[in-house]
């Protein structure tokens, strides 16, 4: 049964839906640059906590939003002179070019908070009626947290160390925890902000960015959710303020899990752009590194542990991933003649590995433990393989299993498996020289070759490669 470490109640607890249909909002990208390595490593353990779910046999409704209109993104439109829709809908494509590199399932619902204005002014409407929210000298809107008491929950903020009426206020959506501060929900239309505001019952102005995540998750998985993810840095202030917005606004608890990952470091240092170290996929690929090689690197570090990147850790990853991919290689165009295999054993064997691998998991998403559990399965079908110990139905089977930890994980390659023809004449060949008939041997092995494979051979068969 599944745990997981709940950060709303600092441990760890056996998950269970409240529903059927297990209900996550996952905190997406601030599309006003493209996703840095920090920011897919958390997309990386949601991805594979949304793997794990359907394998445990629920059904999932998975969001993760986009947040298209934000301070940053409002300088950049300005500063660049293009509409709100231009700027962003560029790095929302980027966005998702690197999940599709990643092998990251899909989610059912990518919002952008630009879709959700109408729900917005709604929402903060509905606070300001309950005395939750209140309107500014500056015509903005803002929530005022000493009326919500269980204010800091989430991130252990004491309300009660707050002075009343001392707390201010702040437009900025991101700010410290020691200046926990009445925040705004709906900012009043300046000039900077050029071209990027809608006219609305609150007035002409724009949306606050914890605003939005509550309104999404709200409009589109209802009152109460299973988990809401995030990366850690979100837990103040965004994650506290969300709570405090729909509960104030639905009397009921917001989410049931919160899940956040560590902080991802480069070289044992903080990733900035002004210290030199900081990397989007995009640049992963132009040092020549396979994409899945930095989601292996990423699983091999447990979500809630600091994980420290390297070039050389992402280095003995790509390795590592094309050793897993030449098994899966080989097991998928291997072929032997036997009269009779460790079939049994061989099936008793893998399944061990696997109840081992589950175990893994099951216990917090335990990703270097499962990958260990993993790299010993593969170190055993390998010494399967080598000498053509298996017989070839045995090979397929064993593939099957890669299938089954890739469903989880999304890391591996399946090539294709050679036509007929091609395994016709690698037997051909296997026969002439049992037989001795090398010249006729060699012609078979180049009307291989001229289809696009070598052949490796093995005692009782051989291995067919794709070149």
């Amino acid at each position: 049964m599944l745990k997981l470490y709940n950060d709303l109640t600092k441990k760890k607890e056996y998950f269970k839906a409240l529903e059927k249909v297990v209900k996550v909002y996952s905190c997406g990208p601030t599309i006003y640059d493209y996703a840095h390595i920090g920011n897919l490593r958390t997309f990386s353990y949601e991805d594979l906590l949304a793997r794990f779910l359907r394998y445990k046999g629920y059904q999932l409704v998975h969001v993760r939003n986009l947040t298209d209109v934000d301070d940053k993104i409002i300088r950049n439109v300005r500063e660049q002179n293009k509409t709100l829709k231009e700027y962003t809908d560029f790095y929302a494509k980027a966005f998702f070019e690197d999940i599709v590199k990643l092998h990251f399932i899909d989610c059912k619902f990518y919002p952008r908070a630009t879709e959700f204005i109408d729900q917005i002014v709604d929402f903060i409407l509905d606070l300001v009626k309950k005395g939750y929210a209140y309107q500014g000298e500056d015509s903005s809107y803002y929530f005022s947290i000493n009326k919500f008491k269980k204010y800091g929950k989430l991130s252990g903020f004491e309300l009660k160390d707050l002075k009343q009426d001392a707390s201010g206020r702040t437009k900025t959506d991101e700010y410290g925890k020691d200046s926990a501060k009445d925040f705004a929900l709906w900012k009043a239309y300046v000039p900077e902000d050029g071209t990027v505001f809608w006219e609305t019952k609150l007035g002409k102005g724009r949306p606050g960015w914890h605003i939005e995540c509550s309104v999404m998750a709200n409009t589109l998985l209802g009152k109460t959710i299973d988990i809401h993810s995030g990366g850690e840095d979100l837990i103040f202030p965004h994650h506290e303020n969300e709570i405090a917005q729909s509960e104030s606004h639905n009397d009921i608890e917001f989410a049931r899990f919160w899940i956040h990952s560590k902080h991802l470091m480069v070289d044992g240092k903080k990733m900035s752009k002004s210290l030199g170290n900081f990397y989007t996929l995009r640049d992963i690929e132009a040092k020549g590194f396979n994409p899945i090689a930095l989601k292996l690197l990423y699983l091999l570090s447990h979500y809630k542990s600091q994980l420290n990147f390297t070039f050389e850790s992402l280095t003995n990853c790509q390795t590592n991933l094309q050793d897993f991919n030449l098994t899966i290689a080989k097991l998928t165009n291997y072929n032997a003649r036997l009269e009779s295999d460790t079939y049994d054993e061989v099936v008793k064997t893998s399944e061990n590995y696997l109840k081992d691998f589950i175990k893994a998991l099951e216990d917090d998403l335990n990703t270097p433990i499962a990958l260990a559990v993993l790299f010993e399965f593969s170190k055993y079908v390998n010494g399967l393989i080598g000498n053509g110990k298996i017989k070839t139905e045995t090979a397929r089977k064993l593939s099957g299993y890669f299938k089954k930890y890739d469903s989880l994980l999304g890391l591996f390659n399946f090539p294709e498996k050679a036509d007929d023809k091609v395994v016709e004449s690698a037997w051909k060949r296997f026969d002439f020289r049992k037989e001795k008939k090398f010249a006729e041997s060699d012609q078979q092995r180049d009307e291989i070759t001229k289809s696009g494979w070598k052949i490796d051979d093995i005692q009782n068969g051989f291995i067919l490669i794709k070149n």
